[in-house]
């Protein structure tokens, strides 16, 4: 949230309301606090591919799997404590961040190894379906292209899927036109 032109105390009353304080929020109220913000807005990211890459010196194909699936606003609390008991569940590491503004949260799975890559794997695919049935989308901002094709028929069913097919077919019917994106060959 960014609240413009507010006194610290009508801050701290909305923030009351939901249990938390000013102590337990970072507001940028500011342009030093912006630049705070955006600093770790793009540090988070470049930390947990840090890691990964020193992860893949002992086991190269490793890498993270990461979420950018979506849900409608009165199902945002219900994905996050989705998110948050499977991987406890799993014992797996993840970070989640994003657009909580849209629903929209990136959750990054950082295996250690082979093993828990393929669980990560699973979970993920799991994961999309709940996106899907609790009413979101199993795409929110990077599309489907080519490495997500996977998760077509967890949001669409197969009907729906080739009528895409047929729709492509008919304004490219050479197939010449991203050959192998978003739908299979």
């Amino acid at each position: 949230w960014m609240i413009l032109s507010m006194a610290p105390a009508d801050i701290s009353s909305i923030l009351s309301k939901l249990n938390l304080s000013l102590d337990d929020t970072w507001s940028g109220l500011d342009e030093s606090d912006l630049k705070r913000m955006k600093a770790l807005r793009h540090a988070l990211p470049e930390t947990i591919n840090m890691i990964i890459a020193d992860r893949k010196k002992g086991c190269p194909d490793l890498h993270k799997i990461s979420t950018d699936f979506a849900v409608p606003d009165d199902s945002i609390d219900e994905m996050l404590e989705i998110y948050q008991q499977t991987m406890n569940n799993a014992s797996l590491e993840y970070v989640i961040f994003g657009h909580i503004g849209n629903n929209h949260l990136h959750m990054n799975i950082l295996p250690k190894n082979e093993t828990e890559l393929k669980l990560a794997k699973e979970l993920y695919f799991e994961l999309a379906g709940e996106a899907v049935r609790l009413g979101g989308t199993v795409s929110a901002e990077h599309g489907i292209g080519r490495l997500k094709m996977h998760l077509m028929p967890v949001q669409y069913p197969p009907e729906l899927i080739d009528a895409m097919k047929n729709l492509k077919s008919i304004f490219d019917p050479k197939g010449i036109l991203n050959p192998g994106v978003l739908i299979p060959e």
